[in-house]
């Protein structure tokens, strides 16, 4: 694995990978001792809820040698935390994720993957990389101080719109009292 991951461009969390790396332990529960010594829960699991889980697996496995869906229940039943995770439908939502394995070989890549990611994605958390919205833009207008004559712009401005960077134009319109605003790509 990857010892040094580069912090990715824009997305802060990554709720699938978290639970698809949980429901991957919860089936091959042997992996645990590998994952507990790379990663740690509260810096690299976002979830509480899929936190909780990880120690009911840590528990079940180390005291019981299981980790069958039963065992997980009456262990998370036995913290107090039962509601936190969701009860049995929010248990059965991450153990269902892996029920029908790839390949060993599949699975092994699949998995050093997804903890590489979540290394990433904390270091992206501690360090404010900047994060891109790609569902809304910010675009900031100024007045026009150099304004010569009607061609010219009112306001003037840039920004992103969908992670896309933009040059801002805006007319006044009288006839309504509005402004029209074009966004041009940079």
């Amino acid at each position: 694995m990857d010892t040094n991951p580069k912090p990715p461009p824009s997305f802060h969390f990554a709720n699938e990978i978290e639970q698809s790396v949980i429901s991957i332990l919860w089936h091959e529960p042997d992996r645990l001792g590998g994952f507990c010594r790379e990663i740690d829960p509260g810096v690299h699991l976002s979830q509480p809820h899929l936190r909780i889980i990880l120690h009911a697996l840590d528990l079940a496995y180390r005291e019981l040698n299981s980790c069958d869906f039963a065992i997980i229940v009456q262990v998370v039943g036995e913290l107090g935390l039962f509601e936190e995770v969701g009860g049995r439908e929010g248990l059965n939502r991450v153990f269902a994720i892996h029920e029908h394995r790839s390949s060993r070989e599949n699975i092994d890549a699949i998995f050093a993957h997804y903890v590489n990611m979540l290394k990433a994605y904390a270091l992206g958390r501690s360090n404010h990389t900047p994060i891109y919205r790609f569902n809304r833009g910010d675009i900031c207008l100024v007045q026009n101080l150099n304004k010569h004559g009607p061609n010219s712009p009112d306001l003037l401005g840039q920004g992103r719109i969908a992670g896309r960077a933009y040059r801002a134009i805006g007319f006044h319109q009288l006839s309504n009292d509005s402004y029209s605003i074009s966004f041009i790509p940079e």
